[in-house]
């Protein structure tokens, strides 16, 4: 029991080294660890809002597009080529999020592990 203690006792005392930079002022010594400790525990709220606001603005772009179609049938005619495409970049940018989200979601467990 002693030993694994110690070996997770290591593993944290690396981890929490590296929220103080090497070669950091003394003044700072207890600030910057607060500050990457913050980041790092932020980092996923992030990430969430920032695929939501990426994913959202299509919708709200095609509702608009879409709602213009609806409500002038002259328009219809135009705007429906345009809304083809718009749901077409809409698919691409989805997946090219979820690529994103995967692999940014990856690097942030990874650089988080204790190893």
């Amino acid at each position: 029991m002693g030993v694994i203690v110690s070996i997770y006792y290591t593993q944290l005392k690396g981890w929490v080294s590296h929220l103080l930079p090497y070669g950091s002022p003394i003044g700072l010594s207890i600030l910057l660890p607060l500050i990457e400790a913050f980041s790092h525990l932020i980092r996923p709220f992030t990430l969430i809002i920032r695929l939501r606001t990426n994913l959202s603005s299509g919708h709200i772009i095609l509702y608009m597009f879409s709602f213009f179609a609806v409500s002038s049938f002259a328009l219809t005619s135009l705007i429906t080529p345009i809304l083809i495409l718009l749901i077409l970049l809409e698919i691409f940018v989805s997946a090219l999020q979820a690529y994103i989200f995967s692999s940014l979601l990856l690097m942030y467990l990874s650089e988080s592990s204790l190893e």
